[in-house]
Formats: structure tokens, sequence, C-alpha cells
């Protein structure tokens, strides 16, 4: 299990199954922070409905729809919004082609994560109680 995790504020977890050959993205968060958050960045960012658009989960997304596009992954799971639970999810999997690509697909999904990382050297002088963000590999 790999996460990403903006201290309590924000995890996005990306669940890989080899047996089921199966990518979950999953994103926990607290909308009214993440907003804040995301204002700083992009300043047309609007609050409402209960839904936030993130640099994180947008990244990590259009990581895996670059994916699809090549013909590596394709969506099993359309994306829902969990409103009592701040969360979002959505899955894909491997297709027979991606199979073989497995570990360059997910060190892929990887190096967006890193890419993000760089906008959010903002927090840095804006949150200075924040530490930093991590890149955690847990079971």
């Amino acid at each position: 299990m790999y996460g990403l995790n903006l201290k309590f504020l924000m995890v996005i977890k990306i669940r890989i199954s080899t047996f089921q050959k199966k990518i979950l993205l999953t994103m926990i968060r607290q909308p009214q922070t993440i907003y804040r958050i995301t204002k700083i960045i992009n300043p047309d960012a609007i609050y409402g409905k209960g839904y936030v658009e993130t640099a994180f989960y947008t990244s990590c997304l259009r990581s895996l729809r670059n994916l699809e596009h090549k013909g590596l992954i394709k969506e099993t799971q359309k994306g829902r919004w969990e409103k009592k639970r701040y969360n979002s999810r959505i899955a894909f999997c491997l297709t027979d082609l991606g199979k073989d690509y497995a570990n360059k697909i997910i060190n892929s999904i990887f190096e967006e994560f890193r890419e993000v990382l760089r906008y959010f050297d903002i927090l840095k002088y804006t949150f200075p109680h924040l530490k930093g963000l991590k890149l955690l590999k847990t079971e």
C-alpha cells in the first residue's frame, strides 16, 4: 500500500492488487482545509457542494488517464463521491497489454506524485507548522 500524506489534511492511497490486476485510487480529505490550500495554488478554485478539486487528485487522475489512453489500464469503477466520509474513489484494472508493464505503470504514477510535490513548496511559507509532504509506504 502506498500513500501520499499531507499531515492529517489529506491522504491519497493507491492500492495495487497484483492478484486482481487492479489499481484503486482513493482520496480522503477535509474539504475546508484542502480548499484553503487549493485556493493558494489556484486562486480560481471554487468551494461548494461538498466537492473541491485538488492538485493531488487531479494530477494522479491525469496520470492514470494517460495510461488509459495508451491502452495499459481501463476504468472498472466510476469515481464516486461519498459526502459523509469525504472520499473519492476510482478503480482501474490492468489490460492484457498493461500486465507486461505493471511495474512501469506503478512507477509512472509515483513520478506524477513527485511532480505534484513541487507545487506544494509554497506550503512551507504559508503554513510553517506543516512539516511537509511525505511519500509513504505502508502495509
